[in-house]
């Protein structure tokens, strides 16, 4: 993947809060929003935090927006802060032991980015393997997939921006679908 420059991502910020409002178009639908910037001290405090520098696009996305209201459904992304709190409590484990115990493989490096009031769904940043040598390395978008998972489905993404573009499309898909 190559490099993203802020503007371009956030014109598809825009475009994917846009179409996600289209679908979500009944008054008791969740409205999609995105959220004040995150600082860079903010961003620096959670890598700082986490022991890595993340994604440089996710990183980008952290600048112009810390966190997204209902980026599915009933799903947000988090902020700095919130994922923050789920690494130090280790939300992911407790919620994979409660949820799937060994039912299914899921990468053991994960960081929960995206979580559900209501639902067990999360989006996940599946990071380096520390045990290669790569934790305190220049990180590469390709490198750090993004993993939707819920109590029956899960999706891969090849990294942040492509997360954007596919769910762009299939939000386009469901608009169209009820249009046509």
């Amino acid at each position: 993947m190559a490099e993203i420059d802020a503007k371009r991502l956030k014109e598809m910020l825009d475009r994917g809060v846009a179409i996600r409002n289209r679908y979500f178009n009944d008054e008791d639908d969740p409205v999609s929003a995105l959220c004040e910037r995150a600082s860079e001290q903010a961003i620096q405090a959670l890598e700082s935090q986490l022991g890595f520098r993340l994604p440089n696009a996710y990183r980008l996305f952290l600048s112009l927006s810390n966190g997204w209201d209902f980026v599915d459904a009933h799903v947000s992304l988090m902020s700095c802060e919130d994922i923050g709190n789920a690494y130090k409590n280790n939300a992911f484990a407790q919620w994979y032991h409660d949820v799937w115990l060994e039912e299914l493989e899921y990468p053991e490096h994960t960081l929960v980015i995206g979580t559900s009031d209501i639902t067990p769904a999360k989006y996940l940043l599946v990071l380096p393997d520390p045990d290669d040598g790569n934790k305190k390395a220049e990180p590469k978008d390709t490198d750090w997939k993004i993993m939707y998972v819920d109590d029956d489905s899960e999706f891969y993404y090849d990294d942040f921006v492509d997360y954007l573009q596919q769910s762009e499309q299939t939000y386009r898909d469901l608009v169209d679908g009820e249009s046509g």
